[in-house]
Order: C-alpha cells, then structure tokens, then sequence
C-alpha cells in the first residue's frame, strides 16, 4: 500500500512576486465548472491554514499557502528540520524509532532563521528576459497564445502590496502561471493525493527564467524530472492540455522552433 513517485526541485526564483499576488485574482481566474466552455477547468487549492481556508500557491500541488510556510515545509519534509510552523519530526506511525532518535534543539530552526530564509528567497530576483530578435519573440508570443498554452500559463500578474518589500507592491510581473490546479491526465497521474489536491492534477509551474534552466544539458522538467527537453514537457501533457498539446504537434518545424525561443527569451 505504499505508493513512491519523484519530486524534482522547482524554480526558486520570482516567489516572493507569486507570494503577493492577491487572493482575489486567483480566485477571479478560477473556472472549476468551464463555464466558458474553452476545455480548462483550473480549480483553486483551498487549504488549511491555522484556524482558516487560504489558497494554496506552492509546491508541486499548490499545498503551501505562502512563502514562509514552503520552507518550513520543505526544511520538514526534505531535511527532517522542526520550525514553530512544524514542530512534529517528519515521522509516520509506523517509525518507533524515528519519533525517539536524537534531534537539534525544538525547534530545529529558530523563527529568526526561517524569517531570514524567507526575506532572502521574497527577495530572488526574476532573470532579465533574453531577447535576440523582438520579432521572433513576439511571434513566438502570438504561437504560445495561439496553441493554448497562455490559457493556464497566464502571461501576466500583478502583485498586491508588501509593508516588508515596497519595492514588490503593485508590481507588473510576467511569471507565466495562474497557480490553479490543473488535471493533467492519466500519463502525468502519480497515484498520490496531497491535501485537496487529486493525484492527476498539478499546479501550473511559472515559465519564467526556463531558458536559463534549458541550457544545461542535464536539466530535467516536470514534477518527477521524466522530460528532458521543453517539447518532451509539452508532449507529457494531457487532460485539460490535451488539445493544446495536439494543436503544438500540428505546428510546422519553423513554428516549433520560433515557440521554443519565446520558451527559452521569457
């Protein structure tokens, strides 16, 4: 009854500008019913923050409902590192031993390094888009919105206000996300449920900075890193993707190629 699948890390950069897009958007975006008939039925991840229901936003299936609470999870559930977010080792009922083995103080992290962290990663910096030929970048635009892609990776967002960080307030930002969850379809299903989120759906992971990613020869895509290339990511989709993947096959070779450099500018 055990069930095993990958996890890659994801991008770091631009999450402070995710943290501060306001709820209200996300909710806006939402069409868990495809009211409007267009084949997407993005559904927001309500979770259980404390005493109330928030929006999820990260992880792989949006189940931390900001910043500071995807640390602690992830110093918790990758590092075995207790904060005052998680106080409880990262120990199922079945390990005896885990609950009783020698540990680093309770917490682990202190509130003042789990603060520092998360300034340092509200503070990670977007890349500077890479563009070659405006022309070829705008068609390359035009094809992503043509195919379907911009229909859960939204070209644009805009932040709410930051007492901590001004500089983030109201900002324009171009992450390329709608942090919805999306059924993704049987060949991305990994068989494991996390909080409300169904084992075939997947948060719609930011684009920007992917180029930069794409120029190493090693660089994996995906939640569990099975893609080894932007197309074979593109190909991997289905459910509400189904018919934009199929609308990317149809395109010619010139196409292709002037989309993947949109990919790899933005």
């Amino acid at each position: 009854n055990t069930a095993i699948s990958g996890r890659i890390s994801p991008q770091l950069v631009g999450m402070g500008l995710l943290d501060l897009i306001p709820e209200a958007h996300i909710i806006a975006a939402a069409d868990p019913d495809d009211n409007n008939q267009d084949g997407i039925s993005g559904r927001v991840h309500w979770v259980q923050d404390g005493k109330q229901q928030r929006i999820g936003r990260f992880g792989w299936k949006a189940i931390n409902t900001n910043l500071r609470t995807q640390n602690a999870n992830a110093m918790s559930q990758d590092m075995g590192l207790t904060t005052s977010v998680f106080m409880d080792p990262n120990c199922t009922v079945n390990q005896p031993i885990c609950w009783t083995a020698a540990n680093g103080g309770s917490p682990e992290v202190s509130d003042s390094s789990l603060d520092a962290v998360t300034d340092f990663m509200t503070a990670l910096a977007v890349p500077e888009r890479r563009i070659d030929d405006l022309s070829d970048f705008n068609k390359g635009a035009q094809l992503f919105a043509q195919v379907g892609c911009a229909g859960c990776h939204t070209p644009k967002q805009k932040t709410g206000n930051s007492d901590r960080f001004p500089l983030l307030s109201q900002q324009n930002i171009y992450p390329y996300t709608d942090l919805l969850l999306h059924d993704m379809g049987a060949g991305l299903d990994d068989s494991v449920k996390e909080k409300n989120a169904e084992s075939f759906e997947w948060r719609t992971p930011p684009l920007w900075g992917i180029g930069i990613v794409s120029r190493d020869p090693e660089a994996r895509f995906l939640h569990d890193g099975r893609a080894s290339s932007l197309t074979e990511a593109i190909l991997w989709h289905g459910g509400e993707a189904e018919s934009t993947k199929t609308r990317f096959t149809q395109l010619s070779a010139t196409q292709k190629q002037t989309l993947m450099t949109f990919l790899k500018g933005i």
